[in-house]
């Protein structure tokens, strides 16, 4: 569960306003808060977060980066009662603006990256098509290994990692499927 106090970190406490939120799918006592960042004199990105004013559980995060996609995390365990509010207000779920659709984001991790990013950098692009931030803890021989391969082919690190993730995945899906 995402905690105000984690928001309030991956913002960096560049808090703008805040209100009192009124759709009343989270219950009462719920708020809003913006995060705003002023990367330049044209471009401003702003992090939004709905939470609970007494337990400081994080409800929904907006991430709205300037001249990219617009990404949404809902706790899964209120994503009914959310996805029911629209239905309740006649809106579209899938569209942040009349041109910008969300990106929906499902892991707790990713979420707090794009948040950081967005105020920091304002650049979230590269989660656009469903990246998402695995933690892995890797032995310092394994970590050794893998760097001198991804070394030998000249490619980073990351992107080896991530060719063994979708080969394996791969296999398993021809296992399942054979």
């Amino acid at each position: 569960m995402i905690r105000l106090e984690n928001m309030l970190k991956a913002c960096h406490y560049q808090i703008s306003e805040g209100n009192d939120y009124l759709w009343k799918c989270f219950g009462e006592n719920v708020m809003s808060l913006d995060f705003n960042s002023d990367l330049s004199d044209k471009l401003s990105n702003c992090v939004t977060i709905v939470f609970d004013k007494i337990t400081h559980e994080v409800y929904t995060i907006e991430c709205w980066p300037y001249e990219c996609s617009v990404f949404r995390y809902v706790q899964p365990e209120y994503l009914e009662r959310y996805n029911q509010e629209y239905t309740n207000l006649y809106l579209n779920r899938e569209m942040a603006t009349d041109e910008t659709k969300y990106v929906d984001v499902t892991d707790e991790d990713t979420i707090l990256h794009i948040a950081e990013l967005c105020i920091l950098e304002g650049d979230c692009k590269q989660f656009e098509n469903g990246d998402v931030i695995i933690n892995m803890d890797l032995e310092d021989d394994v970590l050794i290994a893998l760097s001198l391969e991804a070394h030998r082919k000249n490619i980073t690190l990351n992107d080896l990692i991530v060719q063994i993730l979708k080969n394996k995945i791969d296999e398993l899906n021809a296992e399942v499927k054979g």
